[in-house]
């Protein structure tokens, strides 16, 4: 249930800023210079910026490949009560745990340290709406402003431990 929380609270976001936020900004360079805000890091292979959108508080980057259903997001807050409230969400993700509709599962829930600093990823399989199965990884951090979230999802015909972690090795 928690990981369906966690997904509808980013997918309000989403849609929120999408409606709602004259602050959506599709631009490669804009999604880039809000991203240096948040995080410094590597863009993985393949992967071209999307769009950045501000919502009450709340910054989010999104990149993605151009002919795949796999996303990489960053999410930050500038309120430092998000992090407990962020935290308290991801510490219910235990391997085995999955959402009502059991579209999504955690496989894998382990420490980890992320920025100098240590967290919990966190690795989930599911489906997206097309019936396909993915592989999602959620990592959250202390961003350059605020309490930070990245979620990466990506196809698991082209899932690769090896190219997460250097992700994850890239994120300064």
């Amino acid at each position: 249930m928690k990981i369906k929380i966690l997904s509808i609270l980013l997918l309000v976001f989403f849609l929120t800023a999408c409606e709602a936020n004259p602050l959506l900004n599709t631009n490669a360079e804009k999604v880039m210079e809000v991203t240096q805000q948040i995080v410094d890091f590597s863009i993985p292979v393949g992967y071209e910026p999307d769009f950045t959108a501000n919502y009450k508080g709340y910054t989010l980057v999104s990149y993605r490949p151009e002919n795949e259903n796999s996303h990489l997001y960053i999410l930050q807050s500038k309120d430092s009560a998000d992090a407990e409230n962020l935290q308290g969400i991801l510490d219910v993700l235990v391997p085995g745990t999955s959402n009502a509709e059991g579209d999504q599962q955690v496989l894998d829930n382990y420490p980890i340290i992320f920025r100098g600093q240590e967290t919990n990823l966190i690795l989930l399989e599911g489906k997206n709406s097309e019936g396909k199965v993915y592989n999602q990884i959620l990592v959250d951090f202390e961003g350059k402003g605020g309490p930070a979230v990245l979620v990466f999802s990506e196809l698991s015909t082209y899932w690769d431990m090896d190219k997460v972690n250097r992700l994850l090795e890239s994120v300064q």
